[in-house]
Formats: structure tokens, C-alpha cells, sequence
């Protein structure tokens, strides 16, 4: 009986799940996940030279542990960043968080579109995203972001086939091996999607079930049996639920742990 109602529940939710995505676009798919997730996409602009550098350099010292990488963007100063976000606007994606109303930048893709063998295509040159808040499909999150915007319908990247955690996620959004030459030595594999409008489907319904895991892994939290309750184990239980509640705000829960408490002071 318990197997029975399991599968009617995921029956249920891929049936949501679809209509979901065939009565939204891409691009508001991306949205409803980010909000829902408490964090924004948006168009890097000259003003987050400063803090995209920094966020960089945090990428470019893990590429660099595992192997080096040179690129446009790798070797740009703060200024040279700048000029670039002036220069070129729209080839950085940034996602962000709001953090006491002060924004915090989370990670990045950069991209661009070129001429490939004649076909116009969207080359993906760097994806990151702060170790910190892995895990919660962000990364999906960003790169479906990056494939969404306007330009060609086909994209390209080039990754080292010993990341395999890389290759995995740009192979479940669609990528495929390709043959081409790739025109870096440490990035020797290239992966290509042939067309970005005929894989939106799938790519929507893999933000929206990763969106699920994560609200369901953010739900559960202990029991407490009832003969155990204690002023401290409810105030650590409301403090579970509050964090539950926004994933990536610490202080707004140190804050609201505060307030729980002091209305549970009286409790013994």
C-alpha cells in the first residue's frame, strides 16, 4: 500500500512538473527557481567589477589546483574587467543573493557567441559557483540561464574529461561529445548542444526536480518526542525550521533565532 501511494505521488508530480514547463518558458522557469531558492540571475554591469574580481580570483585558485586555465576573462584586472562589462555587456551572468539589503555575488557564467566552422554558436568560456552554496542546483541554475539568452541555438564549451562532476552536468543538460579539436590542451574534451530550443523542455524539467530535492531535503528535521520537550529543544527546533525556511540568509535567521527565543524564555 505504501509502494502503491509513493508511486502515485511522483506520477503526480511529473505530471505537474510538465505542465508546469509547457505553460512557461525557459526563462520564467529560471525565474520561479531562483525566487524560490532566494536567489537572482541577472546581467552583470561595470559597478560589479570589484566584487566579480574577487569572486574570480576564488574560481581561478580551485581551477587552478586542479589544473591551470588562461583565459580572456582569468587574465583581467579589476579595470580590464570593467572595460569588458562596458565594452561587451551581456557576456557575464552573475547570480547573486540580498543579504541585511546589501548583495552578495554567488557565482558567474561567461559566454559569448562566435563563428564555429561558419555556424554561429554560444561558446560557455567559464561557469563557477562559491563551494559554499553547492549542492542546490545552482549550477543548473546558471548555466540553464546562460543557454537562455538570446543569440544562437547551438552552444559549445570545452572541459578537461578528468572533471568528471563538470562533464556530468553539462552532459545531463543536453551537451555531446563532439569531435572537434579543442583548441586548449587541458581542456581536451569539447561538448557541444546542437540545439538549445529542442533540449528547453528537458532542461526545465531538471531545474524544477532539482528545486524539489532541495525542498524536500530542506524539510526534514528531527523529532522530538514529546517527553523530551524543553525550553531548549523547542528554541533549537524553531531554529531548524527558520534556516529551513531561507537557505541562504544566516544572518536574517541568527536574527530571527533571537526573537523566537526570547518568547520562549519562559518556558521550563
Amino acid at each position: 500500500m505504501q509502494r502503491h501511494t509513493r508511486r502515485m505521488g511522483t506520477e503526480e508530480y511529473q505530471k505537474k512538473m510538465q505542465y508546469m514547463s509547457l505553460n512557461d518558458d525557459l526563462p520564467q522557469v529560471i525565474q520561479r527557481c531562483s525566487m524560490s531558492s532566494g536567489v537572482a540571475i541577472r546581467h552583470a554591469v561595470p559597478s560589479d567589477a570589484t566584487d566579480l574580481f574577487a569572486l574570480h580570483a576564488a574560481f581561478t585558485l580551485e581551477m587552478n589546483s586542479h589544473w591551470e586555465r588562461a583565459s580572456r576573462l582569468s587574465q583581467s584586472s579589476v579595470e580590464d574587467l570593467e572595460s569588458l562589462l562596458t565594452s561587451e555587456p551581456g557576456t557575464v551572468l552573475v547570480l547573486s543573493k540580498s543579504l541585511d539589503r546589501q548583495e552578495e555575488l554567488l557565482g558567474f557564467v561567461y559566454s559569448y557567441a562566435e563563428s564555429v566552422s561558419g555556424k554561429s554558436m554560444r561558446y560557455i568560456a567559464e561557469v563557477y559557483v562559491s563551494p559554499d552554496v553547492r549542492g542546490f542546483g545552482l549550477s543548473e541554475l546558471l548555466m540553464a540561464a546562460g543557454l537562455a539568452e538570446p543569440g544562437p541555438d547551438a552552444a559549445y564549451l570545452m572541459v578537461a574529461d578528468r572533471n568528471t562532476s563538470a562533464v556530468n552536468l553539462y552532459k545531463k543538460l543536453g551537451f555531446e561529445v563532439s569531435n572537434k579539436p579543442s583548441k586548449d590542451a587541458i581542456h581536451n574534451l569539447v561538448l557541444e548542444l546542437q540545439s538549445i530550443s529542442s533540449q528547453t523542455f528537458e532542461i526545465e524539467k531538471i531545474l524544477l526536480r532539482r528545486l524539489d530535492q532541495t525542498r524536500r531535503t530542506r524539510r526534514r528535521a528531527p523529532e522530538i518526542p514529546r517527553s523530551e520537550i524543553s525550553a531548549s529543544a523547542i528554541q533549537a527546533s524553531v531554529a531548524l525550521k527558520i534556516e529551513e525556511k531561507s537557505m541562504f540568509s544566516p544572518r536574517r535567521t541568527r536574527s530571527n533565532t533571537r526573537k523566537f527565543g526570547s518568547d520562549l524564555s519562559n518556558i521550563r
